[in-house]
């Protein structure tokens, strides 16, 4: 009975999920979005941020393995959670740059194309140009003709 209540509760939870799907991932990417937006500004204070966690973590790591240094089996331990920790520090801080640079590269390519956009109207425009004097020297040089066939 009370199997079937959870699969009920599940299909339920997924029903509802389903329904406000749009809404939720609407929600998450105005946050991620501000988030962007602030790690964009603010890179510099995130790597400061950074090296301040990392080195409380070493210091956590001296002070901890100081005092527990009689008892190998929680060094070991210590040790450890502290790689772990490290490990995990570093990878978010990668993540958080990644998404700047990521968001630099977007800009970079969409001001590549107004520019790549901008040279071909350019460039359009210069052939029509082009095109259009070389229509009215055609057109001086036959005035020009029939001016001088007239003196004559």
């Amino acid at each position: 009975m009370t199997q079937g209540i959870w699969i009920l509760n599940f299909i339920l939870l997924m029903l509802v999920i389903l329904v406000y799907l749009e809404n939720v991932l609407n929600f998450l990417n105005k946050r991620i979005s501000k988030c962007r937006e602030f790690i964009k500004n603010n890179e510099s204070v995130f790597s400061l941020f950074f090296s301040f966690l990392f080195a409380i973590e070493q210091a956590f790591l001296i002070i901890l393995t100081y005092i527990y240094q009689e008892n190998s089996k929680i060094l070991v331990l210590i040790i450890s959670i502290f790689a772990l920790i490290v490990i995990l520090t570093a990878s978010l801080e990668k993540f958080i740059l990644e998404i700047k640079r990521r968001y630099d590269k977007e800009q970079i390519q969409w001001i590549e194309s107004l520019v790549d956009y901008r040279l071909e109207s350019y460039s359009d425009n210069m052939s029509r140009l082009s095109k259009k004097l070389s229509e009215i020297m055609i057109k001086l040089k036959e005035k020009m003709i029939k001016l001088k066939s007239k003196e004559k």
